[in-house]
């Protein structure tokens, strides 16, 4: 695969096993990752702090919506307003989507 950008590359550990995060998600349990949520938020505030903005306005769509709410609790200073858009908290007990489409 053709590398571009100057990204930090985890080929050492190993592709994440997504099946086994899922039912882990739908048994309520953590599943394990090499790069959570948390060092993504922590990536955004390192881009901050490289084009020297203190804070912005934030807005994540699915995943990145909750990178953004993650950022916004782990470096709230640094979040000026927040957008989620068709995320969740990943709270347990709130529901999935819909099984069918709605139109």
């Amino acid at each position: 695969m053709p590398r571009v950008g100057r990204s930090t590359w985890l080929d050492d550990l190993g592709m994440p096993n997504v099946a086994a995060a899922m039912m882990a998600a739908a048994q309520g349990q953590r599943g394990e990752a090499p790069y959570l949520l948390s060092d993504m938020a922590t990536d955004v505030a390192g881009l901050l702090d490289a084009t020297g903005w203190p804070s912005a306005h934030v807005v994540g769509v699915s995943m990145g919506g909750m990178i953004a709410q993650t950022l916004a609790i782990e470096h709230a200073a640094r979040v000026r307003s927040l957008g989620s858009i068709m995320s969740s908290s990943g709270a347990p007990g709130l529901p999935g989507p819909p099984r069918r489409p709605w139109c």
